[in-house]
C-alpha cells in the first residue's frame, strides 16, 4: 500500500506506452482487442476506455498535488503512445475518434505503427511467398516499440519535458494498473533503471520467467527467459529436474514475466542513443517433422520488448516487482473458448474472456473485504462451457471512484455497514461516497452524472 501511494505520486511524471498490435483472432473475435468490453457490470466499458480513464485520473491527481481535488494552472498532460500494426492501426484510430478519445486531448495520444518483416519458408531461410510476386510478411515482435520511441523522438521529447518514467503495458489486461502503480513506487524508492512486473508462476506454465543469469566472467543479468527455454536451461545448469514447483509455495521459484515494464526515462534515453532501440532478434520455427528442415508454417525474425536489459551497461539496476495473488495484477484476455478449455484441462490458467471478467470481480471484492466490507461469495462453483468458476458478486468500478486501497477507505465511509450479496451486480462511477449499502441481490449503478468534479 505504501508503494501504491508512492506510485500515484510518481505517475504524475510518467509517460505511458500501450503495445496494441494484435487482433482478437485467437479469441475468435474479428475486431481489435482494445475494443472488447472489460466486464458486463460496467455496461461495456472497453479496455481502451479503461486505460485512458486510469491515465486521466492519474493526471487529475497530479494536477491537484495528490489531493484528488481539481487545481488550476498549467496542465501537464500525461502522454499515451500506442503501438499499432497494419492490422490494428485504422481501427484503433477510429475507436478513439468515435468516442472523442474518451476524454483525452487528441494530440495527447501518439500512434506508432509497427512495420512487418519478410517471412521465411524453410531452414535455408528461403523467402515465403504469398504468390509468385508477393513476399509474405508478419509483425516483427513487440520489441520494435523501443526503436519506434527512439526514431520518432518521443523518448527524448518526454525527457526534455521533465518526465521521469515510462510505463509499458499490454492490450487486454484490466488489472494492469493495480500492479503498475506499486511497481512504479518500488522503482522510485530503489532508483531502478528497469523494473518488470511479475506474478507467481506455475512450473512449465506458458509464460516467460524472470531469472538471474550468471555469465562465465562472474557478472550477471536479471532478465526474462521464455518458458520453452527455461526447463532445458535449468536441466543443463543447476537443476536436473528442470522447472518444478516449490513444495511450500506451490509455484516455480522463477516468477512469471507479464510484460508490464517501468523504465527510468534518463537511463532509457541514454541506452536508446547507444543502440537506436534495436533489440536482438531470434527465430522460433515450428518444424514439420524430425528432419528439422521444413516448417509447419512460415516464420520470421522477431524481437521482444522484455529483452531490453541485454544491452544495458554493467551496473544498471534491473529488477522485478512481484504482485500476489496473480489475479490482482494479471488476467489477460487472449484465448478462445476451445483454447481456454485445453489450458484448463492441463491445469493452466485459461486467459479467456470469462476468466478475465471473473478475476476483475474477485479482485474488487477482495479489496472491499480487506477494507472491512461484508461481501458474500457463492459456495459452489458454476460451470460455463465446461469450465468451473467461483462466482463472486459482479462488482466493478471506475478509476475515478478508486485507484488504491487508500481511496477505498476514503470513499467507503462506514465499511461495516456495507453488505453485498453473492447474486448482486454493482458498478460505481465517479464522485461517489458510500455511507451505507445493503445489496443482497439485483443490480445497482452508483454514478454522479454532473459536470467534471461535481
Amino acid at each position: 500500500r505504501e508503494m501504491e501511494a508512492r506510485g500515484v505520486i510518481e505517475a504524475g511524471n510518467c509517460a505511458f506506452v500501450l503495445v496494441a498490435g494484435g487482433l482478437g483472432e485467437r479469441l475468435g473475435y474479428s475486431g481489435i482487442k482494445l475494443s472488447l468490453p472489460v466486464d458486463l457490470s460496467s455496461n461495456g466499458v472497453s479496455f481502451l476506455e479503461l486505460y485512458v480513464t486510469y491515465i486521466l485520473e492519474l493526471q487529475r491527481r497530479a494536477l491537484a498535488g495528490g489531493s484528488g481535488e481539481e487545481s488550476k494552472g498549467n496542465v501537464k498532460r500525461l502522454p499515451l503512445a500506442i503501438m499499432t500494426s497494419d492490422d490494428t492501426h485504422d481501427r484503433t484510430v477510429a475507436l478513439l475518434r468515435d468516442h472523442a478519445f474518451f476524454g483525452m486531448d487528441e494530440d495527447q495520444v501518439i500512434f506508432m505503427k509497427q512495420e512487418k518483416v519478410a517471412c521465411l519458408a524453410d531452414g535455408n531461410a528461403s523467402l515465403a511467398m504469398e504468390d509468385p510476386f508477393t513476399v509474405q510478411t508478419k509483425p516483427h515482435g513487440h520489441g520494435d516499440v523501443h526503436m519506434l520511441l527512439h526514431t520518432m523522438g518521443l523518448a527524448d521529447k518526454w525527457r526534455r519535458e521533465g518526465f521521469k518514467w515510462v510505463c509499458f503495458f499490454q492490450d487486454t489486461n484490466a488489472q494492469v494498473f493495480h500492479g503498475l502503480l506499486p511497481a512504479l513506487g518500488v522503482s522510485a524508492v530503489n532508483d531502478y533503471d528497469m523494473n518488470s512486473l511479475a506474478v507467481p508462476r506455475k512450473a512449465k506454465e506458458a509464460i516467460g520467467a524472470i531469472t538471474r543469469l550468471r555469465r562465465p566472467d562472474g557478472s550477471s543479468i536479471t532478465i526474462n527467459v521464455e518458458y520453452n527455454q527455461l526447463d532445458p536451461l535449468l536441466r543443463a545448469t543447476c537443476n536436473p529436474d528442470g522447472d518444478v514447483n516449490d513444495p511450500v509455495t506451490g509455484h516455480s521459484p522463477f516468477p512469471g514475466n507479464i510484460n508490464q515494464l517501468v523504465m527510468k526515462l534518463e537511463s532509457y534515453c541514454d541506452e536508446l542513443h547507444r543502440h537506436g532501440g534495436v533489440i536482438s532478434e531470434f527465430v522460433n520455427p515450428k518444424y514439420a517433422d524430425e528432419t528439422r528442415t521444413a516448417f509447419k508454417k512460415s516464420t520470421r525474425l522477431e524481437c521482444m520488448m522484455q529483452d531490453f536489459p541485454k544491452s544495458l551497461p554493467t551496473g544498471s539496476k534491473v529488477a522485478f516487482t512481484m504482485i500476489r495473488p496473480v489475479h490482482a495484477a494479471y488476467s489477460p484476455v487472449k484465448n478462445s473458448v476451445s483454447e481456454a478449455q485445453a489450458k484448463a484441462a492441463g491445469g493452466n490458467p485459461q486467459h479467456s474472456a470469462a476468466s478475465g471478467e471473473f478475476d476483475v470481480y474477485q479482485a474488487n471484492c477482495e479489496m472491499l473485504q480487506r477494507v472491512g466490507c461484508r461481501v458474500d461469495v457463492a459456495r459452489e462453483k458454476r460451470t460455463f462451457h465446461g469450465m468451473s468458476y467461483v462466482v463472486w458478486p459482479r462488482v466493478s468500478w471506475s478509476p475515478r471512484f478508486a485507484l488504491t486501497f487508500e481511496d477505498l477507505e476514503e470513499k467507503i465511509i462506514a465499511p461495516d455497514r456495507v453488505h453485498i450479496g453473492c447474486e448482486s451486480s454493482l458498478y460505481i462511477g465517479r464522485d461517489v461516497r458510500v455511507d451505507r449499502l445493503e445489496l443482497p441481490r439485483g443490480r445497482l449503478v452508483l454514478d454522479a452524472q454532473g459536470d467534471e468534479g461535481g
